[in-house]
């Protein structure tokens, strides 16, 4: 896949041989501070990275620049109809405008606060433990009903299988 880098920092480079190593090629690297960009832009020059970007040839962009320039590059990048990959944080509060302007100009993105495979499953870990906490929460709730004397026995060993179910998913990290 041929692929357009919008932020050319740290993450740009590491981005750009990822991509290298996975058989990709980066057509053009784009970014305002960047000296060894192929294409240096002054800040909030929008138009000229629709420019670099169209004339790259570039199939996919993913943009990792900065959150004081990310709503411009999307508005800017969105409606050229190539697949954005945005994985600039500190935006989040505007991302209902975001999926209703892709929705409206018919692009398509993809954002994750980070992109990093441990965090995501790190997430996933502690979704799955909270939903096997409450309903083990749940479960003691009937029983300490029924038996309070049971309370501290059933509470310790709710935290007990708890802390095995994590210790287990913790290892596939």
């Amino acid at each position: 896949m041929k692929i357009a880098l919008v932020g050319y920092g740290k993450m740009g480079h590491m981005i750009e041989q990822c991509a290298k190593n996975a058989g990709h090629e980066v057509v053009v690297t784009i970014d305002t501070f960047a000296e060894d960009a192929s294409v240096k832009i002054e800040n909030g020059d929008t138009d000229a990275m629709v420019r670099a970007v169209k004339s790259s040839g570039a199939e996919g962009i993913i943009e990792f620049s900065h959150p004081t320039a990310v709503m411009q590059n999307i508005k800017a990048l969105l409606p050229l109809g190539l697949p954005l990959v945005v994985g600039t944080t500190g935006w989040n509060d505007k991302k209902d405008e975001v999926n209703k302007f892709a929705a409206d100009c018919g692009g398509v993105i993809m954002t994750s606060a980070n992109f990093s495979i441990g965090v995501n499953m790190f997430y996933k870990i502690v979704a799955e433990a909270a939903k096997i906490l409450n309903m083990m929460l749940q479960l003691g709730k009937l029983i300490i009903i029924k038996k309070p004397i049971v309370q501290v026995e059933l509470q310790l060993k709710l935290q007990d299988a708890l802390w095995k179910i994590i210790q287990i998913k913790l290892k596939w990290l």
